[in-house]
């Protein structure tokens, strides 16, 4: 439920705070009093006002200098500042207190449908602008989660464009070429200095300088013509969220062993995966390229 919104009136008089409360009555606002400039500063440190009437004339801080200092603090420079005495009538004051800050300037006897009219719009455009706000603050949000994920996706796209470079390579070694590959998944993950990566191909193993093995990783078959060739593993280095998401690392049984699929024909390979984040699901297809073109190619080692 939206919080209700709040009027601010300050005067050093009871008996007038009691009158306007009463005129206020049926304006759709809670009631926050102050009887100095002092009390009405320390208000606002607690609630946010959505329109403020001071009275001018006050011991101490007067109505026109709590004013200023309202419109000198970014928290509370927006609050529309009304003005409502018996005294001060003439131009010079009335002029000193638009100076001041304020969007009104009433004199007693005043009409009380007038102020609660005034009051009303001020409640309204209050309201626009609480709106405005949360949806800048959402849109703001959306903006600094989509840059989030296009960043990660352009390093998963580097990540790619740097195999389809090894498997053009003709005279690379299948050896040469995982080992090439598996220093290519680090850089493609969210935190790659905490990342490191095994594959494991036809019973040989290739790993990152930074290999270790922790509770923290994902996994995937190599799996190229219906055949398992292998194993690719990202392992955390830390206990440091894997994905975009503020989510425990220590990935669920579902997001293990997650399989790859290629068809035959290496120039429209069909890719399969069900992991958590299809972000860095990219960085498994490395493997199954380079398994399905020695699958066409024939090894090098084989050749030899």
């Amino acid at each position: 439920m939206a919080e209700k919104q709040k009027i601010l009136i300050v005067d050093d008089r009871k008996e007038n705070l009691v009158a306007l409360r009463q005129v206020l009555s049926g304006v759709d606002a809670e009631i926050v009093e102050a009887a100095t400039g002092n009390q009405a500063l320390a208000a606002t440190l607690d609630h946010h006002f959505a329109v403020a009437i001071l009275d001018v004339q006050m011991p101490g801080m007067s109505g026109y200098e709590l004013a200023e200092h309202l419109r000198g603090d970014k928290r509370t420079r927006m609050i529309p500042i009304v003005f409502l005495t018996a005294a001060y009538a003439d131009e010079q004051h009335i002029f000193k207190g638009y100076e001041a800050g304020a969007v009104d300037y009433l004199m007693k006897p005043y009409s009380p449908e007038v102020l609660r009219g005034k009051l009303n719009v001020f409640l309204e455009m209050d309201r626009y602008r609480c709106e405005l706000e949360m949806h800048r603050d959402h849109l703001e949000t959306l903006v600094a989660e989509r840059t989030t994920a296009l960043k990660e996706r352009v390093k998963e796209l580097k990540c790619l464009y740097a195999v389809s470079n090894l498997v053009a390579e003709p005279c690379k070694s299948v050896d040469g070429m995982l080992k090439a590959a598996v220093d290519l998944l680090p850089p493609g993950w969210q935190y790659p200095e905490i990342t490191c990566a095994r594959i494991t191909y036809k019973e040989q193993e290739f790993v990152t300088d930074n290999f270790r093995e922790t509770p923290w990783k994902l996994s995937a078959d190599i799996v190229a013509s219906g055949t398992k060739l292998g194993l690719v593993e990202v392992f955390s280095l830390e206990g440091k969220p894997v994905f975009g998401e503020a989510i425990p690392v220590d990935i669920d049984a579902e997001f293990r062993n997650n399989r790859i699929l290629l068809d035959t024909d290496i120039g429209d390979s069909l890719l399969f995966f069900k992991l958590g984040e299809n972000l860095f699901c990219g960085a498994f297809h490395v493997c199954g390229v380079i398994a399905e073109y020695f699958n066409h190619n024939g090894c090098p080692h084989a050749r030899e």
